[in-house]
């Protein structure tokens, strides 16, 4: 399980490279300034992580 608490805006949010390859694709895209998206999602009612889904 992986966890941060407000990375910073200039910091890209993405899985381990370790953690990739053919049997186990990327799911989400690569992300920065997760903050602001996280806000945007939410006042529209949405869930964050989809702004992130492939």
């Amino acid at each position: 399980m992986a966890m941060f608490f407000i990375p910073g805006s200039d910091k890209e949010i993405k899985p381990a490279d370790a953690l990739i390859d053919e049997t186990r694709p990327r799911l989400y895209k690569k992300v920065k300034d997760y903050v602001s998206l996280y806000f945007q999602y939410y006042q529209l009612g949405r869930r964050p992580i989809e702004a992130a889904m492939m």
